[in-house]
């Protein structure tokens, strides 16, 4: 119906009131190449739009005659006068700007330097007279794969800036193809990057923008070419940063002449964008253009980004490439106007007005959006709910088949089993040989599990089992168990990693005690700021267990170790413990998380039945520091832990500290010097670091396939001992320390540093330790650093 009003507009004699929806094309007069994103402004107001890719633009006209200003940087402006409507599109042909020859001036300072030092003075002096703004934003993103257009999504919004209170965004319109899934709403302006700003966060990297107090500092800027337009001379720049490992942006620049303003800006960024795996590469480019309003004020009317991912594993992993297309446009400006209060009355930075969302007319105006391409409007018009994103983008090579393979099976056993879920688990060392186990757990909030394992070494089955119930901000815990547990705890291996290791020859890393346990805890988390808190009581009784097996895969006819025996007897305590942040990844991976925790177990003789009586307490502390190129998405960091334990007189050995070593595989968090099991005492302390260099010594040599492969330099340090008291030592008469246990004990302070080489074939480090309190090299394999 609205087509068929505005066929009999045009088809008439107009009033001077009446609104006339205005189409046509932008093109270079010469080779007839449609000029896509040229501005076409209404003269003497500032209500216009931009061309879309192939040129094609609507403006809506409020009356007539009127004035089009149509703009391209390097063609010169047009003006188009309309006296009534035009009863077909309008064809709009711009002449190349004549270029301009300059005088030759003999100077060590390339004239874009002068050029743009007054280019970021007056946007220091604008900016200081723009205290807020409103404006109408349009926003359409395409997800392309190797075919072509897979999804696709329009956001209408109106956009308010206020120096002091933040950015506003309220959503008037929202559109996508059939098969996205999300809110009902899609933000427009929240999108858009001003690269006039003096910093742009680009995919995790903080880039200096070309307009940055600093810019003269960290890039180079060398005028390229003169034109002609609108009677004034623009400048076209290139620019480029000046040390190759300094994040930052390179591309072209347009400055007009007088004003000192940017016209455009054609940027991507440099070649220190790097991104750990699997990203294989991310490449982005930005374009965007800029207009006067109030007050000699640039502001943007468009922005237009390009971005290309590609995700894969080598030949494990390989993803088709994700292009993503970003065009949007801001018009219809209002500069140092009042806002209104009830907006920024909420801390919400997006919200919703729900009446023109629900409509839905917005977007079906064409005076409103951009036009769509022929390939776009085919897109939206024919992509159903059935082609979905995941089958658009299917993963190939052997974990990309996995994948596929899992996902199609966890479908299938959500809607048999819905909350119920199954963990299989299997371990192997000298006391309870091959044990696998499964676990089930079942419910929500309130949660029941059980594991079952069986040990064929011990030819037993061994169990626990609990139960839970959680709010927002507590949870209690009950549980029961009879296994097998390690004597010393460790803060970096696992028992999947040491029962490999075992299995391929190596010494097994711990040793082990019989618990049959029942305790009960209650949590509080009290928020972001607070630790999270655990009291608890347990019972539990402890006895010895034997070796049962010396069976190893890769038998390097050393004699496996006795399991030492272990007092029997019950033990009553109460424990608390206190974490505050996210403690790190084991396995090092993923470091760098701030965090502490904290643990205290108290145990009485006579309490809930205990037979012995002990204090122990430890903490542990991980930090990170940003160093050099902070700008990146993974500056260089330098990362430390520290690892504490403290008891008071007499401790059983099956509570003893212990500082880890290298074991099977090197890892963060343990003395990489030292081999087979860890070192065991009453107290302990530990401190290590790592100065991750990523990159950066490739880029600095040249070496970009080093680069390319995400290869990055370590160097990493620790420091660490145990204290053993002598009322704790074996040959102690105690009852509760065995004649058969030797703990392993270095009487003096452990010191190492070491070198890596972190990345080899995107999941593993090489490390180089030399000890140095007992001069010796070593060398050990871990997983790579990625983060």
């Amino acid at each position: 119906m609205m087509r068929l009003v505005l066929l009999l507009l045009v088809a008439i004699p107009l009033s001077s009131s009446a609104q006339v929806l205005v189409d046509g094309t932008v093109s270079d007069a010469r080779s007839g190449t449609p000029l896509g994103a040229a501005t076409v402004q209404i003269s003497g107001t500032y209500t216009g739009t931009v061309a879309n890719p192939e040129g094609r633009f609507s403006v809506e006209l409020q009356s007539f005659p009127a004035t089009l200003v149509v703009r391209f940087v390097g063609f010169a402006t047009r003006e188009v006068r309309l006296e009534e409507a035009p009863s077909e599109p309008l064809r709009i042909a711009l002449e190349p700007a004549p270029f301009q020859l300059q005088e030759v001036v003999v100077s060590s300072e390339d004239p874009a330097v002068a050029i743009m030092r007054e280019v970021i003075r007056r946007k220091q002096e604008r900016r200081a007279r723009l205290d807020r703004f409103r404006a109408e934003a349009y926003n359409r993103f395409t997800v392309e794969n190797d075919t072509g257009i897979v999804s696709m999504a329009e956001g209408l919004s109106e956009f308010l800036w206020d120096r002091e209170l933040g950015s506003r965004e309220v959503v008037k319109a929202s559109r996508r193809t059939a098969n996205l899934e999300f809110e009902e709403f899609f933000p427009a302006a929240m999108f858009v990057a001003n690269l006039y700003d003096d910093n742009i966060d680009v995919a995790g990297h903080n880039l200096m923008g070309v307009t940055h107090p600093d810019a003269l500092d960290r890039y180079d800027f060398r005028l390229e070419s003169t034109t002609q337009q609108e009677g004034r001379d623009v400048f076209t720049i290139s620019v480029r940063t000046w040390r190759r490992v300094a994040s930052g942006f390179e591309g072209s620049i347009t400055v007009a002449d007088r004003d000192f303003a940017m016209l455009s800006v054609d940027l991507q960024p440099n070649d220190a964008f790097i991104f750990p795996p699997p990203i294989q590469f991310f490449d982005v480019t930005y374009s965007q253009q800029y207009l006067p309003f109030e007050d000699d004020q640039w502001l943007p009317a468009d922005f237009r980004a390009a971005m290309d991912l590609k995700i894969g594993v080598r030949n494990l992993l390989d993803f088709p490439v994700f292009r993503i297309r970003q065009f949007a446009r801001l018009s219809d400006y209002e500069v140092n106007v009042a806002l209104p209060d009830s907006v920024f009355a909420s801390d919400e930075v997006v919200t919703v007005d729900s009446a023109a969302v629900r409509s839905g007319d917005a977007l079906n105006d064409p005076a409103v959006v951009v036009p769509l391409t022929a390939r776009e409007a085919v897109a939206l018009a024919s992509i159903d709910s059935t082609q979905s994103i995941e089958e658009a983008f299917q993963p190939r090579g052997m974990l990309g088949r996995a994948a596929q393979i899992n996902a199609g099976d966890e479908n299938r056993a959500e809607r048999r089993f819905g909350s119920l879920q199954f963990l299989p688990d299997i371990a192997y060392n000298r006391v309870v040989g091959a044990s696998p186990a499964l676990r089930i757990s079942v419910g929500g909030a309130a949660r029941a599990w059980g594991r079952v394992e069986h040990s064929f070494g011990l030819d037993q089955t061994l169990w626990s089992g609990g139960a839970r119930l959680a709010r927002r901000d507590w949870e209690v815990r009950v549980s029961m168990e009879e296994r097998v547990r390690t004597t010393s705890g460790s803060w970096t291996r696992s028992s999947i990693e040491n029962s490999l290791g075992f299995m391929l020859g190596a010494r097994d890393y711990f040793d082990y005690y019989r618990s049959d346990r029942v305790q009960a805890s209650l949590t509080v988390e009290p928020g972001r700021l607070l630790p999270d808190l655990t009291l608890g009581l347990r019972r539990e009784d402890v006895s010895s267990v034997p070796k049962t097996t010396e069976y190893r895969l890769l038998d390097k006819d050393e004699e496996v170790a006795d399991n030492p025996r272990v007092p029997t007897e019950r033990v009553g305590s109460v424990f608390m413990q206190a974490v505050v942040g996210v403690p790190p990844d084991p396995a090092g991976f993923v470091t760098g998380s701030n965090s502490v925790q904290a643990e205290f177990e108290a145990a009485g003789d006579g309490l809930l039945g205990g037979e012995t009586a002990f204090v122990r307490a430890g903490a542990r502390a991980t930090g990170r520091l940003p160093t050099f190129h902070r700008r990146r998405l993974l500056p260089q960091v330098l990362d430390i832990r520290l690892h504490v334990g403290w008891s008071r007189e007499a401790l059983p050995q099956y509570r003893l500290w212990s500082v880890d070593g290298a074991g099977f595989g090197s890892r963060p968090g343990s003395l990489r010097s030292l081999q087979g099991r860890p070192l065991e005492g009453d107290r302990s302390a530990l401190v290590t670091w790592e100065h991750h260099f990523r990159t950066v010594p490739f880029e600095r040599l040249g070496w970009r396939w080093a680069v390319d492969e995400g290869l990055g330099i370590i160097a990493f340090g620790g420091h660490g001992r145990t204290w053993l008291r002598p009322e704790n030592q074996p040959r102690n008469t105690q009852p509760r320390l065995a004649d058969r246990w030797q703990p392993n004990l270095v009487d003096a302070w452990v010191h190492e540093l070491g070198l890596s080489i972190s990345g080899l074939f995107g999941m593993l480090r090489v490390d180089l330790v030399r000890r140095l309190d007992d001069p010796a090299w070593s060398w050990g394999i871990g997983a790579a650093r990625i983060f």
